[in-house]
């Protein structure tokens, strides 16, 4: 670019820059007033609240010792408990049937037991008395 042609347009861009300074555009509006107070000392709680998930540092799991429905919880979740301290208590109905029925079983077992060993002693003294022969046993084989 020629010398002459540069000054002509670093002319032309002042003029453009004057003009652009020279126009006269709507007056800025003055600033709002807002009220102004004085600060007060005075302590203050802060809250905040957090959405979290505990999770035990050692994990426990109960169980009954025997199956039946819980019909009562002696302590709240998270509570601290000791050794043999009661936790639930189960619903003794049901085991208190199965009980009744494992002593009937076990008393007719008795009078089977009874009534087998008073067969054994009849026919043992019959057999004394040559009444009754003996049975042949199943494990001697006749000759």
């Amino acid at each position: 670019m020629s010398d002459k042609r540069m000054w002509g347009a670093l002319r032309a861009l002042c003029l453009l820059g004057a003009a652009g300074c020279a126009a006269a555009g709507p007056e800025a509006e003055p600033a709002p007033a807002f009220p102004v107070g004085q600060a007060r000392v005075q302590s203050v709680t802060l809250e905040q609240e957090y959405v979290a998930e505990l999770v035990a540092v050692r994990y426990a799991e109960l169980r009954a010792r025997v199956d039946g429905v819980i019909d009562a919880v002696h302590v709240d979740e998270g509570q601290s408990v000791r050794a043999g301290e009661p936790i639930f208590s189960v619903n003794t109905r049901a085991l208190s049937q199965q009980l009744a029925v494992a002593e009937a079983l076990a008393r007719r077992a008795e009078a089977e037991l009874s009534a087998a060993q008073a067969e054994r002693d009849n026919t043992r003294a019959l057999q004394a008395e040559g009444v009754a022969r003996r049975p042949p046993l199943p494990w001697r084989r006749p000759r």
